[in-house]
């Protein structure tokens, strides 16, 4: 029973999406990496940050995860998938979503979320950039708002369920 119960959750999650973790992480130190402290010339603020020499130069880490993702209707019943807020005279979309991701899967508030698409590898969020032909189009970015662990009748930890917004800096 417990070998069905594994397949039709892994059955649930049909799409996948790219998990970029920033370049630093809490904890102890690992083999993998080094703690490097900088300061800002403009606001003297420390900054620490966790370096992995394999890294990009960006120093992002990309993960790609089995998810499902849906529209978010707000607790009003309105479905906040798109809103155009006007906010110090410019335009802003908000965009929320909802995800949910298997446990074996650990992310944080700093994650952002990108490249999200079908079981065919359809990418289904964009950044409207796709008009003129040999244009790749741009995923868009989000950013999770909180994260919310999901338990199965035994106390243990199945999934996890979070709203994410589109990310201001596309």
């Amino acid at each position: 029973m417990a070998l069905m119960r594994g397949c039709l959750n892994s059955a649930r999650f049909i799409m996948k999406a790219d998990v970029v973790k920033r370049g630093y992480v809490t904890g102890t130190a690992s083999p993998d990496g080094e703690w490097v402290t900088n300061q800002d010339p403009i606001t003297y603020e420390v900054i620490r940050q966790w370096v992995v020499p394999d890294q990009s130069a960006t120093n992002q880490v990309i993960t790609t995860i089995d998810c499902v993702v849906t529209s978010y209707a707000g607790t009003a019943g309105r479905n906040l998938n798109n809103t155009i807020v006007m906010q110090d005279e410019k335009f802003r979309i908000d965009e929320y979503l909802s995800i949910s991701w298997p446990a074996r899967w650990k992310l944080s508030t700093n994650d952002r979320i990108t490249n999200i698409r079908n079981s065919k590898g359809l990418l289904l969020w964009d950044e409207g950039d796709h008009g003129a032909a040999g244009i790749i189009p741009t995923p868009t970015i989000f950013q999770l708002t909180g994260i919310t662990p999901i338990v199965n009748e035994s106390g243990n930890i199945k999934e996890y369920y979070s709203v994410i917004k589109r990310a201001e800096l596309q």
